[in-house]
């Protein structure tokens, strides 16, 4: 169970960061969208739902990791089982308006 506490951990900090490039590469796309000198993206709507997307799976990926974390058999030490935790907590803080897109998925 220790091995697949850290794996989704890992998972889930990947995950974080292809959500923060692709939401960058929106932004690019949304500034560049009036711009007269450029050529307009034409992927718009295909990366904002690629970004649903990803924060679905982000989202079904923590609720596992937290639901393995308040597993009493999981193993580990107290002071592991706070690690994670903490490595948790910091993927999350690293996904801006969380929250708010949450409850924007779930309806």
């Amino acid at each position: 169970m220790e091995s697949e506490v850290a794996a989704a951990i890992r998972e889930l900090g990947k995950l974080a960061d292809r959500i923060a490039a692709t939401v960058e590469w929106d932004k690019l796309a949304e500034e560049q969208h009036g711009s007269p000198s450029l050529p307009p993206f034409r992927i718009r709507e295909h990366y904002r739902q690629e970004i649903l997307d990803m924060y679905w799976e982000f989202f079904q990926l923590r609720n596992q990791l937290q639901a393995m974390l308040n597993r009493v058999d999981i193993g580990g030490t107290l002071e592991q089982r706070a690690q994670w935790r903490r490595e948790l907590a910091s993927i999350e803080s690293g996904i801006q308006h969380i929250d708010q897109i949450e409850r924007y998925i779930r309806g």
